[in-house]
């Protein structure tokens, strides 16, 4: 084995026959960032691993996608302090024929119906725009009933003549009785039987059960009272807002 000379100290540290010159911002001759750590520690600058930006998989738990919280924000969404109507000027009716047993894809009458009356209450579409989106949404036989009207009719005139042919046979106090009957069923998420009391009390309202401006106040006491979360009803304080129940919007496609 061949024995080097030692090194003297003047010859310990000896300049690189290719000297890089650094600039005042710290980038090299040749473009590269240098850090004037690197500079003083050319070997751990030599030897760094840069780490790789690691690949994260979650395991969602039904917990993460459905946190018990999550029908509290359901429930609060359709409940609003003022009465401005949202715009329905691009959403779709969906497709109503009568026809029984229903087939998939379409919606009962009264599911329609509650389409229909938001519709008529959205300021932003004109008459026949919404005669239009009526009657793009019925099939035979419903669209049948209608027919004869034409297409110059009010929609109004429509809706008189689908409720004679489809609509509810009770009268209003018997619709308004089930509905101050009706509790949330087991299993029934509170945005579900708000949606399920809202179209009850809909209905008791067209038949003339109870009065239009008395339906928040109605639908708020029945719901406070039918609800079976009552970590909901304090967490909303909705006991509290009795004497001024807020406007619930309606939240039938849920």
């Amino acid at each position: 084995m061949q024995n080097l000379p030692p090194q003297s100290p003047d010859t310990q540290l000896q300049p690189s026959d290719n000297p890089v010159a650094i600039s005042i911002d710290g980038s090299s001759a040749d473009g590269n960032m240098q850090t004037n750590h690197d500079i003083a520690n050319p070997i751990n600058a030599a030897t760094r691993t840069i780490p790789t930006t690691a690949t994260w998989n979650p395991i969602l738990d039904e917990g993460t996608v459905n946190p018990p919280h999550v029908q509290k924000v359901i429930v609060e969404h359709f409940i609003r302090g003022d009465s401005t109507p949202s715009s329905y000027s691009q959403s779709r009716i969906r497709t109503f024929s009568g026809r029984l047993p229903k087939p998939n894809g379409e919606v009962d009458y009264d599911s329609w119906r509650t389409q229909v009356d938001l519709l008529l209450k959205d300021v932003s579409v004109s008459g026949p725009q919404k005669v239009r989106r009526i009657l793009e949404s019925l099939l035979s036989p419903a669209a049948d009933i209608v027919k004869p009207l034409g297409t110059n009719a009010t929609p109004q005139a429509y809706l008189t003549q689908l409720e004679s042919a489809f609509g509810v046979v009770e009268d209003g106090e018997e619709l308004f009785a089930t509905f101050l009957g009706s509790n949330q069923n087991s299993g029934e998420k509170p945005s579900v039987y708000l949606s399920r009391l809202q179209t009850l009390l809909t209905k008791a309202v067209t038949r003339g059960g109870v009065s239009a401006a008395e339906s928040d106040k109605y639908l708020l006491r029945q719901f406070c009272r039918g609800c079976w979360d009552q970590s909901l009803i304090i967490g909303l304080q909705l006991e509290h807002r009795r004497p001024n129940p807020p406007h619930f919007q309606n939240c039938c496609c849920f």
